[in-house]
Parts: structure tokens; C-alpha cells; sequence
């Protein structure tokens, strides 16, 4: 059951994290969610 908090965490932390580029860039929020989220789930094995 922890496995499942932890992954959810995970991907909580990277939304927050590309939202906070998205401010700091001016880019759309979608697209760096995209971008972060096909980093994390390649480079994190998610």
C-alpha cells in the first residue's frame, strides 16, 4: 500500500514542479506537464 502512496506523491511533486516552470517560463501548463511527465515516467521508471 505504501508503494501506491509513494508513486501518487511522486507524481504530485512533478505536477507542482511543472507548474512552477510554467510560471517561471510563460508556457502552457499542459505542455510542460507533458514534457515533465514523459521525463518522469521514463527517467523514474513510473
Amino acid at each position: 500500500m505504501e508503494s501506491v502512496w509513494l508513486i501518487s506523491a511522486l507524481w504530485i511533486g512533478l505536477a507542482l514542479v511543472s507548474a512552477l516552470i510554467s510560471i517561471r517560463v510563460g508556457i502552457s501548463v499542459a505542455l510542460i506537464e507533458i514534457i515533465v511527465g514523459s521525463f518522469g515516467g521514463n527517467l523514474l521508471g513510473l
